[in-house]
């Protein structure tokens, strides 16, 4: 059954070189717009192994001089052709969709999203109800409270940051 060139191109675009790659047990780190690791093809002291995500191509500068796109490394760090690096990249693809949306429920969650200035007032209220219930305020904080009624919130955050020590 021979693969359709669609098929190949729509993998090649939505699988990660540089997640195939580290399934591989390759540390990459990024320099510049590539991520290099040692080549796991030969002997390495020094990063010759380069992987470029938006191009989806590999290369090592060092011994081997190898180099290609996700299939390219598939096929030979296992040792198998073209249709068995296909079907195993195939394979990764949805669990790699799944992880993604996993990410992303856990990070959502259902409350409402608030905005920064939101998030400034309750911040303000706060230290306002702490500085409040403090037994001892300095003359500076007393006037920080009574301010805050007819000030805006960016001077009373200020102003009860300064209070604070921060």
């Amino acid at each position: 059954m021979a693969i359709e060139n669609e098929d190949i191109l729509a993998l090649k675009q939505n699988i990660s070189l540089a997640g195939v790659v580290r399934s591989r047990g390759v540390e990459l780190k990024k320099k510049g717009r590539q991520l290099w690791g040692l080549c796991p093809f030969h002997e390495d002291t020094e990063p010759s192994f380069a992987v470029d995500e938006r191009k989806g191509l590999w290369n090592c500068l060092g011994k081997c001089g190898e180099g290609g796109d996700a299939f390219s490394f598939v096929m030979k760090a296992d040792g198998i052709g073209f249709a068995e690096a296909f079907a195993l990249l195939q394979e990764i693809e949805p669990q790699r969709r799944r992880d993604a949306e996993e990410d992303k429920q856990l990070t959502t969650d259902n409350r409402p999203q608030t905005t920064a200035l939101e998030d400034l007032e309750k911040a303000v209220s706060y230290y306002h109800k702490s500085l409040v219930k403090m037994r001892r305020r300095s003359l500076i904080c007393k006037v920080a409270g009574s301010r805050r009624k007819r000030s805006g919130s960016f001077a009373w955050a200020m102003l009860t940051a300064h209070c604070a020590g921060v």
